[in-house]
């Protein structure tokens, strides 16, 4: 999981080119043995649209430090235009987020606790590389990042993962009593057919898997 998902302002904002198949429904279960189901948690899913930058360009969070640095593509974590992966140095910020100002903001830690980097940009955004708000695949856009019922914070994994039963490890999470590396994983896409969104987890290398209720979907 990138470094970008540690912490950042519980903020919502509807946000032009986000792909309407965020919302829509999407059954994606495993129907083998290895998997059992847990009751649902909440009365229905919350959907969040993160806005670290406000219309006007200010940051909508807290900065806990400022560095220069550089983007070079859009996200790989989101489709939203004004998403971007950057690098401080020899670390990859992804996503990091744009507004009028030659700047980005970064939710370090996700999107539940009010705090980011902002990078101060030594070249202009490559404009010819942003995202269109939808991939290219033409694939529903997927949360990068989910808050589980349980109080798990899980971020969306960015390249090469392990597969279960079929099925991508797609997130990492951590909570109070489970860290990295040992910590809950999910596995293939979030569950949207009914109104508590639901995903199958389990710690790494686990043998069985079992279906967790998602609290908050973030966009």
């Amino acid at each position: 999981m990138s470094r970008s998902l540690r912490a950042t302002a519980i903020l919502t904002a509807i946000v032009a080119g986000l792909s309407l198949a965020a919302c829509g429904t999407e059954q994606h279960t495993a129907s083998t043995p290895t998997t059992t189901a847990t009751p649902a948690a909440a009365a229905t899913t919350q959907i969040r649209i993160f806005a670290a930058v406000s219309p006007s360009g200010s940051s909508t969070v807290t900065i806990t430090s400022r560095a220069k640095g550089s983007c070079w593509e859009g996200s790989i974590l989101t489709p939203r235009r004004e998403a971007w992966r950057c690098t401080v140095g020899n670390e990859i910020e992804d996503p990091c987020f744009s507004g009028e100002h030659e700047a980005v903001v970064c939710p370090t830690e996700g999107p539940w606790s009010g705090k980011g980097i902002e990078i101060r940009l030594t070249e202009p955004l490559p404009r010819n590389h942003e995202n269109t708000g939808r991939w290219p695949s033409g694939e529903p856009t997927q949360p990068w990042a989910l808050e589980l019922t349980d109080g798990s914070h899980c971020g969306l994994a960015g390249g090469a993962t392990s597969v279960v039963d079929g099925m991508r490890q797609n997130y990492q999470c951590t909570s109070r009593d489970l860290q990295p590396p040992g910590g809950l994983l999910l596995y293939g896409n979030p569950d949207r057919s009914s109104p508590v969104w639901t995903i199958y987890g389990g710690a790494l290398n686990a043998s069985q898997l079992t279906q967790r209720t998602i609290g908050i979907a973030w966009f």
